[in-house]
């Protein structure tokens, strides 16, 4: 599935269309699976370390459970502080995302075109 439509002839010059189909073949490339599948699995990491360290520690310690509405507060709450360009925690899962070496690949190979995704592709 993508974003790009699959017929781009009305599109405009051949110089568009190119572009757009270089995009379509970035956007379907393994490599980008890979990179959105290395991301997301970090992230879902740190949000479930993120919420341990709030207030879920001492109610999961002795095997007893968490009403969903206090853990739904939790969410939010954590959401609201990694979405605020103020907060530390954003910059910080900032700098996480984009320390990412799957990442940083990607986006070498996107740039340089002889590198490291040309080489895996």
């Amino acid at each position: 599935v993508t974003l790009l439509p699959p017929d781009v002839a009305g599109a405009g010059s051949e110089e568009m269309k190119r572009l757009l189909d270089e995009a379509r073949d970035y956007m379907e490339s393994p490599q980008l699976l890979e990179v959105f599948r290395v991301v997301t699995a970090s992230a879902a990491d740190r949000i479930a370390e993120q919420l341990l360290e709030v207030d879920a520690k001492d109610v999961f310690s002795d095997g007893s459970s968490l009403p969903l509405a206090k853990l739904f507060g939790s969410f939010i709450a954590l959401s609201k502080s990694l979405l605020d360009p103020e907060a530390e925690q954003c910059r910080s899962s900032i700098r996480r995302f984009a320390d990412q070496s799957v990442l940083n690949q990607f986006c070498e190979g996107l740039f340089f075109q002889e590198g490291t995704l040309a080489a895996k592709a």
